[in-house]
């Protein structure tokens, strides 16, 4: 994202003389992708994907000698470890353990460590909130047993996690529950990794992904019942380390940077140990438009397979919205890392936020209506068939001298009529069928509507321009436009993928 200063004159619009184009890079920490920016209340605001897709921040550009994007907030951060409780129970047939976290996406984990126990050894049941958690991994050796146990069902509050042992021959216990926020709802954890040995340096490689966070559970057999003691390995944080009758029990979490993240520990005596570890999965999120009504500044973004609204006054502190996800799971796929989806954009009209977005599964780009400043929204149950979700949206007046909503579509430009309480459409411009046709369309200082074409990379797009004046539309190309092709330079080729008015 640059900006531009002191240059040559460009006069191949008619409507304007614009000065390029001597450049100044801006500068950012730690981010990676900008999807969208605009202006709120004076400033420029800018949407940005961060950690490999796990988290959404905004964040407001500094246009001072040294221009860079800071301030702001996190919209959507990525997973995070929000709470951990423990217990420790004797020979029951079963343990509570109480947690109380709040945080969107929610998922638990739980960790056993014991010694005893007949027949299958490992609990028969763990609950989180009365909700069944699933084994995640298991390892034995001696008398003493591991088991990693997971649920992400956004389930987050205060409740307890309740651990059964079937046949009540558990000598002790002692167990963890840690809440995280911002968990993969359909992938949550990957596949654990166990190891068991005899020797002072207890360690395991478990599969992972960069941004995961690993977590592992240890059982050392404390054999003379001398309170062996572990110390944590390099770059995990401990999050249990205790002693019950002949057991060490400790465990940890650690952020992955790679395919493989090894938790260990160091013993002071050789002892039999059991370890066992499992990657925690973030959801991954695609940022797709930002944008004010009103008092808000309102976020879109992708999460997992359905599309979302977060809200914020000041651009620092965001919170969901009330209704939160429009329409339920309408992707037909996660989103990936990074992606480009066109799955929905943010506009205004007559006072109301629309979020106008790609319901994949049906082929369709549907709306939602807020009157609250994007807090509260209502499906307005009418569609456009479409190949791709909107392209582009903008508002102008239509033949009736009302407030229109135009959406740009792979098909061409429609026409929305939001004002009956139940909005129609119709497609006023058929174009070639292209993903970038009416890319992020502008209503220009000119009074227009202009879009383009979209094209290929080594093609010049055609631009056109709507006029809507006394009850006539007029469609037409924007004379001297790049379609000419009139020596331009192999870099202007391909299609506009943004408009500004700069007149």
């Amino acid at each position: 994202y640059r900006r531009f200063w002191d240059a040559t004159c460009d006069t191949r619009f008619a409507s304007g003389v614009y000065l390029p184009i001597l450049e100044e890079d801006s500068t950012s920490t730690g981010l990676e992708v900008i999807r969208a920016s605009t202006a709120f209340k004076g400033n420029l605001w800018g949407i940005w994907q961060d950690d490999s897709s796990r988290s959404v921040v905004a964040r407001k550009y500094d246009a001072d000698d040294d221009p860079m994007w800071e301030a702001g907030g996190d919209i959507l951060k990525g997973l995070e470890v929000q709470t951990v409780a423990s217990g420790t129970v004797g020979a029951v047939g079963s343990q509570t353990i109480g947690l109380n976290f709040t945080g969107a996406r929610a998922g638990v984990l739980v960790g056993v460590i014991q010694r005893g126990g007949g027949g299958s050894y490992y609990p028969t049941a763990v609950t989180w909130n009365s909700n069944a958690m699933s084994s995640l991994g298991t390892q034995s050796v001696a008398t003493t047993h591991v088991s990693l146990w997971g649920l992400a069902n956004d389930d987050d509050g205060s409740h307890n996690v309740v651990i059964t042992w079937g046949d009540g021959n558990v000598t002790n216990a002692v167990s963890f529950a840690i809440g995280f926020s911002g968990v993969h709802q359909t992938s949550p954890f990957g596949s654990s990794t166990t190891g068991t040995a005899s020797s002072t340096a207890p360690s395991i490689a478990v599969t992972s992904v960069a941004d995961d966070i690993v977590v592992d559970a240890l059982g050392a057999v404390d054999t003379v019942g001398d309170l062996v003691e572990a110390t944590v390995g390099s770059g995990q944080t401990q999050r249990l380390n205790t002693a019950a009758a002949y057991l060490r029990a400790a465990a940890s979490t650690e952020t992955a940077t790679g395919t493989s993240t090894t938790m260990s520990w160091t013993l002071d005596t050789s002892e039999a140990w059991a370890l066992a570890g499992v990657a925690v999965k973030p959801e991954l999120t695609a940022a797709l438009d930002i944008f004010p009504v009103r008092t808000h500044l309102l976020a879109l973004l992708a999460i997992d397979d359905g599309i979302h609204v977060y809200r914020s006054s000041d651009g620092a502190t965001w919170a969901p919205s009330t209704t939160n996800e429009l329409g339920s799971s309408v992707l037909a796929d996660t989103v990936a890392a990074h992606e480009n989806i066109d799955a929905g954009l943010l506009s205004e009209i007559g006072g109301e936020a629309v979020a106008t977005i790609w319901d994949e599964d049906s082929a369709t780009i549907t709306f939602f209506s807020s009157t609250n400043a994007g807090d509260n929204w209502t499906d307005e149950a009418v569609d456009i068939s479409s190949g791709n979700g909107p392209q582009g949206v903008a508002v102008l007046a239509g033949i009736d001298n009302e407030d229109k909503l135009y959406i740009g579509t792979r098909e061409g430009l429609y026409e929305v009529d939001t004002a009956p309480s139940t909005w129609t459409t119709r497609l006023i411009f058929s174009m070639i069928g292209n993903n970038d046709n009416c890319r992020r369309m502008k209503v220009m200082d000119d009074g227009a509507l202009w879009f383009a074409q979209g094209v290929d990379n080594d093609t010049p797009p055609i631009v056109y321009r709507m006029f809507v004046s006394n009850g006539a539309r007029v469609i037409e190309r924007v004379p001297n436009d790049f379609s000419l092709g009139d020596g331009l330079t192999s870099d202007a080729l391909g299609p506009i993928r943004w408009m500004i008015s700069a007149d």
